[in-house]
């Protein structure tokens, strides 16, 4: 990666001192406009006759189309981190949703790396990072001089009507915020850098601007091939059991997963889908009016993508978070008007990924690339130059919100082939995939012994990748070093214990191995931001204190993961006890979450000493004995 980024600089550099960039001198002015939840395929550029995005469009045709772009891990939270950092997830250690960034995590983004340079740096729309409680928001918003954050309970996913449904749209109060930065940014003399995140087109998708009501009328929107039974019943188990396949998006799982084929259903439901996307293409034709009328169009780069994909019954699923390609591969359109005149409307086959935005814009600019980006710098394609370019990457998803919930994913992907394994699945099945014979991803090669050299190779490959990137902050289900015991399960925390009316609670468990990695609880403060006092966890065996954490009140936000990493040597097959106590603190503002019953029938709650016939929330991570260490 180093090497590809030296000589993209160079490449860069000798295209700077000569024709147009040397002439319009001056910093380039650099726009981000991120969507959510929106596929590859939902363009007019990419192929799409039914949706209308007649500006986007105009920008493609002036512009360079990457008709291969995809996302590292394909769900929101994670993406925009991978985004701002340039990093994988393993590097950057954004994994959930409860997880902030502080301002240490900040100073190597790309937006802090351009206010640093002079630029005056702007964010409008979904953080997405952190983001259950506003003050998750403050240290992050520090890089920006513009900042207006989504903010609410809704992990920072905002609302399309803030002010009621006779006010205005979400996607209206985006642009003309961007438009009052950019014009903030030109009065002042200072080039500019803005991020515009869209919540269009995430759902509810019902919930479009009523100017579109009629857009589609009378358009036929298109049919997944995958549509059918035979493609869902060909996925794995724990795909078919997730959430990805629930029938209607309920909270309720039981006797609602499968495939239900409603025509009408899906005519309808796609076109409020492209009734936003229809949305944020005007926002981009308003935008580009106000880069025009200021003077500035001529200078300023403009880069379109989104944070993932999404199904639209493709296999009978809905949601993203897999590697199948309607769920990872999303759009990419860049402007830039300093390119020569013979790019314009080209459609570049490279493979493109969220990570390479960051280094790529600090090039554009002119600013060195960090060496903790791991992205590529594809500016040097959008001058003409060439250069060498990746024939594969590593995917990676591991959030769930309990076992079960959504597969946890590792694999590989080529230009040919896709390799995934579903780890967190008994017996990690693995899927194999030709695209070249195969589009559709419907044939598994995995058990076909023809292709066992390719599966081989492509299984040796996503262990390297996942060997050489650096995991920061391990999800150890990926790893067959540990073993995890998970008390969650997919029910109401009917018994929210409440930390200060009690001296103490805890929980029971067994050590199943001699060595105890770390212990996780999730404390919600039923929203208080700032919680008074501290939260202590001890771990004991058998009376004997092994290990202490202190945690700060004011860190723990509306249900937000706790993990105290006690790294002990324990004895194997004895009971441990998890004991939490909180001090300073008041009623309901801290607690740990519970259950009604016992689902850990090796361990059990506590309350001020004395067991109860139910049990916490708890996951315990130990690690394996030497002999059973390898290779996931």
């Amino acid at each position: 990666m180093k090497t590809n980024r030296l000589l993209n600089a160079f490449v860069a550099g000798v295209l700077c001192v000569s024709g147009t960039y040397a002439k319009l001198g001056g910093k380039p002015n650099v726009i981000f406009l991120l969507t959510d939840d929106q596929r590859w395929d939902t363009l007019g550029c990419m192929g799409n006759r039914a949706i209308k995005t007649p500006n986007i469009d105009r920008m493609a045709e002036q512009g360079v189309v990457f008709d291969h772009s995809f996302v590292t891990t394909s769900i929101c939270v994670t993406s925009r981190a991978s985004i701002l950092r340039g990093q994988y997830m393993r590097t950057h250690g954004v994994r959930n949703f409860v997880q902030p960034v502080d301002a240490e995590w900040m100073k190597e983004t790309y937006p802090a790396i351009m206010r640093k340079a002079g630029y005056a740096t702007g964010m409008v729309g979904k953080f997405g990072i952190g983001a259950d409680c506003s003050v998750n928001l403050k240290e992050p918003g520090g890089v920006f001089d513009y900042w207006k954050p989504f903010t609410g309970k809704v992990t920072g996913q905002g609302k399309y009507f803030p002010e009621g449904r006779d006010g205005p749209h979400v996607t209206d109060i985006l642009t003309e915020q961007a438009c009052t930065f950019i014009e903030q940014s030109v009065e002042k003399g200072k080039p500019f850098c803005l991020s515009v995140s869209y919540k269009a087109p995430h759902g509810p998708w019902n919930e479009y601007n009523p100017r579109y009501e009629h857009t589609y009328d009378g358009i036929e929107m298109p049919v997944p091939e995958t549509f059918t039974q035979e493609a869902f019943d060909a996925l794995p188990e724990s795909i078919q059991r997730s959430r990805a396949a629930l029938t209607s998006g309920a909270a309720a799982r039981e006797n609602r997963w499968g495939l239900k084929y409603n025509p009408d259903h899906h005519q309808e439901i796609t076109k409020q889908y492209y009734r936003l996307i229809s949305g944020v293409d005007d926002s981009v034709g308003t935008i580009r009016k106000k880069l025009e009328a200021l003077g500035i169009s001529g200078n300023t780069i403009i880069i379109y993508t989104s944070d993932n994909g999404h199904f639209i019954h493709d296999y009978g699923l809905y949601g993203k978070w897999l590697m199948y390609e309607d769920s990872l591969r999303v759009p990419l359109v860049v402007y830039d008007p300093r390119a020569p005149a013979t790019l314009r409307g080209s459609h570049l086959p490279e493979m493109m990924l969220n990570i390479d935005h960051a280094p790529t814009m600090l090039s554009l600019c002119g600013l060195p690339v960090p060496e903790s980006m791991q992205g590529c710098d594809y500016s040097a394609l959008l001058r003409g130059g060439k250069t060498s370019w990746r024939k594969d990457f590593l995917y990676e998803h591991t959030y769930g919100q309990y076992p079960g919930d959504i597969p946890k994913t590792a694999g590989v992907r080529t230009d040919r082939w896709v390799y995934m394994r579903l780890f967190s699945e008994p017996g990690s099945p693995e899927q194999l995939f030709d695209l070249e014979n195969d589009p559709n991803e419907l044939n598994n090669l995995s058990g076909n012994p023809e292709y066992a050299n390719v599966l081989g190779k492509l299984r040796k490959r996503c262990d390297e990748l996942r060997k050489e990137i650096p995991d920061n902050n391990p999800d150890y289900d990926e790893y067959n070093d540990y073993l995890v015991l998970d008390t969650h399960r997919f029910e109401d925390h009917a018994k929210p214990m409440d930390l200060a009316a009690s001296k103490s609670v805890g929980q029971t468990f067994r050590a199943e191995t001699g060595f105890l990695q770390n212990v996780e609880i999730r404390v919600p403060t039923w929203g208080k931001v700032g919680v008074p006092g501290q939260l202590e966890m001890e771990l004991f065996q058998e009376g004997t204190l092994l290990g202490k954490k202190t945690f700060d009140g004011k860190n723990l936000y509306n249900q937000v993961v706790v993990r105290a990493d006690f790294a002990v040597r324990v004895r194997q097959g004895g009971t441990l006890y998890l004991k939490l106590s909180a001090s300073g603190t008041r009623r309901n503002c801290m607690a740990a979450w519970a259950y009604n019953r016992d689902v850990y029938p090796a361990g059990a709650a506590y309350a001020d000493g004395s067991p109860k016939n139910f049990d916490l929330e708890l996951r315990a991570v130990f690690k394996k004995p030497a002999k059973n260490k390898g290779a996931m």
